[in-house]
C-alpha cells in the first residue's frame, strides 16, 4: 500500500487541511454494534488503488463489529491543489484516476473486500456536488456484492449547518440512496458520518443538538468526536474519529481508527512513520 497522506490530521492543528487527496488506502475505521464483537481476519493487503485515509471499525448496536474506510470520490479534480499536480507524493498504480470511472470503482470495490473492509465511508459535500453524483455509480457498481456504501457529510467543516439544510440533506440521502440495497444500515436504519472541525465542547455540543434536531427520519447518526464529547447530553447513535497522524484511536464503545502513515505533499518529512 502506498498512502500520500495530504488528508485532515485533526490531531496535528498545524497540518489540517480542507481537502485530502490520497492515492492509496491507508486505514480502517471499525463500527462497533454492542458488546458481541465479531473477529475480522487478518491477511496482507493488496496494493490498493483508493482514496481513503484511515479505516475505522465502529461498534453499532447490532450484534457485530463492521470494518470500514474512509473513501474520496473528488477526482481528478483534487489531483490539483495549490497550483500543484499531481498533489501527491506517490503514483497511483491505477494513475491518476477519475472517480467517475467505472472500471476505476469496481477495482476499488474489489481491492478493499479483498482487504475484509466491509464497506466505504464516501465523502459528500451536498446535493448536486460531484461527489453526491459519483455516490450512486459507488452503490450501482456494489450491487451483487455484500460491500456496504453510506456518505461522510463534510459540509460542518465549512460552515455550522442549520437544522433545516441537516434535515433536508437527510431527507434526500432517504429519497435518493439509502433504499439501495448495498446502502449500510445499522438495526434497519440508514447510516450517515458526520465530519467538523469542531475543537471544543460548546460548539460540540451545539452540533450534536441540531443533528439531533434535524434526524426526523431515523437516520443513524455518527458524530465525529470532539473534546469531553462523552457528557455530551445530545448524544448521536454513534461516534468516530479522524485523525490520520495518530496511528491508533481508541473510542471505546463507539469506534477505534487505524492509520498506517501520514506524509502530506510538500511537507520534508512523514508525521507518523509508515508502518503496515
Amino acid at each position: 500500500m502506498i498512502y500520500d497522506e495530504t488528508s485532515k490530521a485533526n490531531d496535528h492543528p498545524k497540518h489540517t487541511r480542507k481537502f485530502r487527496s490520497s492515492s492509496f488506502f491507508p486505514g480502517s475505521l471499525v463500527l462497533r454494534t454492542q458488546s458481541i464483537r465479531r473477529r475480522l481476519p487478518s491477511v496482507p493487503l493488496p496494493m490498493m488503488p483508493i482514496v481513503m485515509s484511515s479505516v475505522t471499525q465502529i461498534w453499532t448496536g447490532a450484534r457485530e463489529t463492521m470494518r470500514l474506510a474512509f473513501y474520496y470520490p473528488w477526482f481528478p479534480r483534487n489531483w490539483t491543489q495549490q497550483g500543484i499536480y499531481p498533489y501527491t507524493n506517490f503514483t497511483p498504480s491505477l494513475n491518476y484516476y477519475d472517480s467517475a470511472n467505472l472500471d476505476i470503482i469496481k477495482k476499488h470495490i474489489a481491492a478493499m473486500q479483498y482487504a475484509k473492509i466491509e464497506g466505504g465511508i464516501a465523502s459528500w459535500w451536498g446535493q448536486g456536488s460531484e461527489e453526491d453524483r459519483n455516490f450512486s455509480k459507488l452503490l450501482t457498481l456494489a450491487e451483487g456484492t455484500t460491500f456496504k456504501w453510506c456518505i461522510y457529510h463534510e459540509l460542518e467543516s465549512k460552515a455550522k449547518q442549520p437544522v433545516n439544510q441537516i434535515e433536508s440533506d437527510l431527507k434526500y440521502v432517504q429519497a435518493n440512496y439509502a433504499q439501495h440495497p448495498n446502502y449500510l444500515r445499522v438495526d434497519g436504519r440508514f447510516v450517515v458520518f458526520v465530519y467538523s472541525l469542531i475543537d471544543n465542547e460548546k460548539d460540540g455540543r451545539d452540533m450534536a443538538s441540531r443533528w439531533k434536531q434535524a434526524n426526523t427520519v431515523n437516520t443513524f447518526i455518527v458524530l465525529k468526536v470532539f473534546p469531553q464529547y462523552r457528557r455530551c447530553p445530545d448524544k448521536p447513535d454513534s461516534w468516530h474519529q479522524y485523525a490520520p497522524a495518530q496511528p491508533t484511536q481508541n473510542h471505546k464503545p463507539y469506534s477505534f481508527t487505524i492509520s498506517p502513515g501520514f506524509r502530506k505533499k510538500g511537507e520534508p518529512s512523514p508525521i507518523l512513520e509508515r508502518k503496515l
